[in-house]
């Protein structure tokens, strides 16, 4: 179950979205939601069984973890696999009514009305949270199911600020030079779990158009894409984590499906499709030219990484941050890459929206980690910023940095003095060290300081490292002494050795050690006692 925040009133409400099934078993909306154990829920299903889920609808209210069916199961309407259908439920004055509208694209003679409920009494009508749900979804066509667009009396259930979220989002197939390709909705969808909402956009229909070496500029792929067409200089970010080792990546300078930029990735050793390593492509009318192909970044599998893209002008410079919530991400750059620098391609894309794609994209098939979930290519979250200047990306996970961490839109080439703390209390007892930074475009590869002076001429990244100490305290009482081999202050993963020594007329007792991130001590007899202490977390 997915479960909304919004709340229906007791009577007078609309529930509405639109459905597509791709597997045959079930699934569909909730309303009424007071817990795990209490709501009612409209199930559709078109495989046939004697159980729940039945064939077609049925309607059933869950109350304290007991089911009592109220309508069904009812086989007037059963759903067709890849065929969208509108669902509309309503609840006044304790009467339900619930319609479906088939086919609204009309893609198959629709629409179809379905008035299969009304006016049927409800033996509660709280006012509760609505949400949806699915039960043993799995392949098909789209793969288990989609829910898209659900309403709330009108309002958009996945609406927040405009400031804060990208709500205009489209979905395209973007065609080759040769072919092109029906536009399907709704190719990219919300990943659930067994917790609810896993926080992460999927595409997983392991389609892989035109996989042949020829196609490897031109290749087709499914595309989500939002924003504003007239977006000119920002910087695009994404987080993607790919359970397949085929190709995703992100468009830039999105115009239509005719015009953009792209950055691709793929793990696997090919040529063909999407090429191995990153890549990149411009597409102005149908035309097209490889602008970049490297396999000096290959995007890790099953492990999360971000992609910085910074397009001023028509210079576009990648950075892609493995590891990028440690406290020493890896840092791979490229560009400064002229866009318009291309004979085959002579014209460029002054403007255009962003989007995310993938190619071929599954799960975990004949890949070594069969425990991997087939996600296929996952994008956690995307942020698009504008830029007047130059952008300067500060990573840091403590301290108070100066550029503050965030992108910094900054002068062209003015002089950046970035500086942070030293050092950084974060616990009793605990403190951070500040080892150094590495840097990206302007910002020197690497150094040991707290402090770095450049000249910001190109897109750039800079994050602060840092290494983790405890604080070790030595106590004895009167009779003898202890020495410990390191300290006050200890680097984690470090070995300690305390040796405590009794002074003449005095017998040690067993050594008391007491230590808040004390994985391993091992001790040894005798007069000078050693204890050996290893700090790994």
């Amino acid at each position: 179950m997915l479960i909304s925040d919004a709340v229906a009133p007791a009577s007078g409400w609309e529930y509405k979205a639109r459905l597509t099934a791709g597997d045959d078993d079930g699934f569909g909306l909730i309303w009424a939601y007071e817990n795990e154990g209490t709501f009612y829920r409209a199930s559709f299903a078109r495989q046939s069984r004697s159980g729940w889920p039945q064939t077609g609808l049925i309607v059933d209210r869950m109350s304290n973890s007991v089911i009592t069916d109220i309508f069904g199961p009812n086989n007037t309407f059963i759903n067709t696999a890849n065929r969208p259908f509108d669902v509309t439920i309503a609840v006044t004055n304790g009467l339900l009514t619930l319609v479906v509208l088939d086919d609204p694209l009309g893609a198959a003679g629709g629409p179809f009305p379905y008035n299969l409920v009304t006016d049927q009494a409800l033996p509660t009508a709280p006012s509760a949270k609505v949400g949806m749900f699915s039960w043993g979804q799995s392949g098909g066509t789209p793969r288990s199911f989609r829910i898209q667009n659900p309403t709330l009396n009108a309002t958009n259930l996945g609406a927040a600020a405009a400031s804060q979220v990208l709500s205009n989002w489209s979905f395209t197939v973007t065609p080759s030079a040769t072919n092109d390709y029906p536009v399907l909705a709704g190719l990219w969808s919300q990943a659930l779990g067994v917790n609810g909402d896993r926080g992460v956009m999927i595409e997983n229909d392991d389609q892989a158009p035109e996989n042949v070496t020829t196609s490897s500029t031109n290749t087709p792929v499914r595309a989500a894409v939002a924003g504003d067409v007239g977006w000119s200089n920002y910087v695009y970010s994404v987080r993607f984590q790919s359970a397949d080792n085929d190709g995703f990546g992100m468009l830039l300078r999105y115009q239509d499906r005719t015009n953009w930029y792209r950055i691709g990735f793929r793990a696997q050793a090919s040529q063909a499709g999407i090429k191995q390593g990153i890549s990149v492509q411009k597409n102005v009318n149908r035309t097209f030219d490889q602008m970049l192909s490297s396999t000096a970044f290959l995007p890790p599998i099953n492990a999360a990484f971000d992609v910085h893209a910074a397009i001023r002008s028509n210079i576009l410079q990648i950075m892609c941050v493995q590891n990028p919530d440690s406290t020493s991400p890896t840092i791979s750059s490229f560009g400064p890459i002229d866009m318009g620098a291309s004979t085959l391609v002579p014209a460029s894309l002054d403007t255009g929206k962003i989007g995310i794609f993938s190619w071929a994209q599954y799960g975990d098939n004949n890949l070594p980690n069969t425990t991997a979930p087939d996600d296929g290519t996952a994008v956690d979250w995307v942020k698009v910023r504008q830029v007047n200047g130059e952008g300067l990306l500060v990573s840091s996970l403590y301290g108070a940095p100066d550029p503050p961490v965030g992108l910094n839109d900054l002068p062209v080439s003015g002089s950046v003095t970035a500086k942070v703390d030293s050092a950084v209390v974060t616990a009793p007892g605990v403190r951070q060290i500040l080892t150094g930074w590495s840097g990206a475009g302007s910002v020197p590869g690497f150094g040991t300081t707290n402090e770095v002076i450049f000249t910001l001429t190109q897109f750039s990244l800079i994050t602060w490292k840092w290494q983790t100490q405890y604080l070790l305290t030595l106590n004895t009482t009167a009779g003898g002494t202890a020495v410990a081999s390191a300290g006050p202050w200890i680097n984690l993963g470090s070995n300690v050795t305390v040796t405590a020594t009794a002074n003449p007329g005095y017998v040690l007792q067993p050594l008391g050690i007491s230590i808040g991130h004390e994985s391993d001590v091992r001790r040894e007899p005798g007069v000078h006692r050693r204890a050996f202490v290893a700090l790994d977390q």
